[in-house]
């Protein structure tokens, strides 16, 4: 396939994972039940970045010509996210749409996310409204 000639379809889902045998096996196990259930084949990856964490990537790929296929991705990303953040597993990279679904004042990492932009961007002047 030539996803470019094919028009092909794809969305990145990519969260962060504890290696932790429990864990990871929740995980690939909750992926593939929710990648199936939208249709979707369950292309799971793990990639071992440290000793301690794997970046796991999830490529949902789906066919343009489809009328239901890209509205099946956006269902089971959605599904995905929830999931993931249900299990305590965050994504490392997010498309701007998606990142209000983690945004909440009590977290402690957007906190800490807001004190370093003040501090580097006193002004604002850096993406405004866009990470804090």
């Amino acid at each position: 396939m030539n996803p470019d000639q094919d028009d092909c379809g794809l969305i990145w889902f990519a969260p962060l994972i504890p290696i932790q045998p429990q864990l990871v096996r929740q995980f690939c196990k909750l992926a593939t039940s929710i990648c199936i259930r939208h249709q979707i084949e369950p292309l799971i990856t793990l990639t071992a970045i440290s000793e301690r964490c794997f970046d796991a990537t999830v490529p949902l790929l789906y066919t343009k010509q489809s009328p239901y296929g890209q509205q099946r991705a956006e269902l089971c990303l959605q599904e995905l996210l929830a999931a993931a953040r249900s299990m305590g597993l965050f994504p490392y990279r997010l498309d701007i749409e998606r990142l209000e679904t983690f945004r909440s004042g009590a977290a402690p990492a957007f906190d800490l996310v807001r004190t370093i932009k003040r501090a580097v961007d006193p002004n604002g002047l850096i993406s405004p409204g866009r990470y804090d």
